[in-house]
């Protein structure tokens, strides 16, 4: 045997081992590859280890080539004009248009008419609730009047500019800081976060009892609809769970639980 062939064969020798851990690796890196891939829809692993992964979908509709604005035989809805007004502009005429001839005491025939729509500028309003404060000659004592409203406090927002504002982020779900903004832009007042934050809890405390009558509804149900989604809170995982029927619905926002499945 040649010094050729022996070479030959040594570096068989370690070609084999070496063939062996490199199928052994590429086993170990497939499995690797097989558990990411894995989520709640293809497989038994629990939805809080989806980790609010959104997968990449591709839509089976097919183009039908129509733009963007309203087809041919769609029902539109037209502003239409109304009967009752909150203001009427005349436009007075006196001059015949023209060889100029005066108009003045002509009898007016009819009018064209025309619509415009429109919000009148919106602000802040304040009012200032005051009692009377008397004293009494004959005792020499003074006395107050009693506030016949909702003013508790030195000075306050009204309930309907705290609905507005929980409104706007518990129902409609915008920023508290793009709320304070909508109001700086619209109002022209400057809201603060904690101001929302408050009005947010005052709300939950007076829907509590509602809350319940609707989860005693929901277990009364003969058949409940249950399903939740994942969202961030914070930056961190929470699922917002959801028990329905057709008329009534709770929804529950949750800390999402990470359990790992080896």
């Amino acid at each position: 045997m040649t010094d050729k062939d022996t070479c030959i064969k040594q570096l068989e020798k370690h070609i084999e081992p070496l063939q062996r851990e490199n199928k052994e690796f590429g086993e170990i890196i497939q499995n690797l590859q097989n558990q990411l891939a894995k989520n709640s829809r293809n497989s038994s692993k629990p939805l809080p280890t989806d980790r609010c992964k959104n997968p990449h979908t591709t839509s089976s509709r097919k183009s039908i080539g129509k733009k963007n604005e309203g087809q041919k035989g769609h029902k539109g809805h037209t502003l239409k004009a109304v009967e009752n007004l909150n203001y009427i502009q005349i436009y007075e005429i006196n001059q015949y248009k023209h060889h100029h001839a005066s108009l003045e005491g002509e009898e007016i025939i009819a009018y064209e008419k025309r619509q415009v729509f429109d919000i009148p500028p919106i602000q802040i309003e304040v009012t200032e609730h005051r009692v009377e404060i008397k004293c009494c000659s004959k005792y020499g004592k003074c006395t107050k009047a009693e506030f016949q409203s909702d003013a508790t406090q030195p000075t306050q927002y009204s309930s309907h500019i705290k609905s507005l504002a929980s409104y706007f982020n518990d129902y409609q779900f915008i920023l508290m800081e793009c709320i304070c903004e909508i109001f700086e832009d619209i109002f022209s007042h400057s809201i603060s976060e904690a101001t929302i934050l408050q009005t947010n809890a005052t709300l939950l405390d007076k829907v509590k009892p509602d809350n319940k009558v609707i989860k005693q509804q929901l277990i009364d149900s003969d058949a409940v609809n249950f399903n939740e989604s994942g969202l961030r809170v914070e930056g961190k995982i929470h699922w917002l769970h959801v028990a329905g029927t057709l008329n009534l619905s709770i929804m529950k926002c949750m800390r999402s639980i990470v359990v790992t499945i080896i």
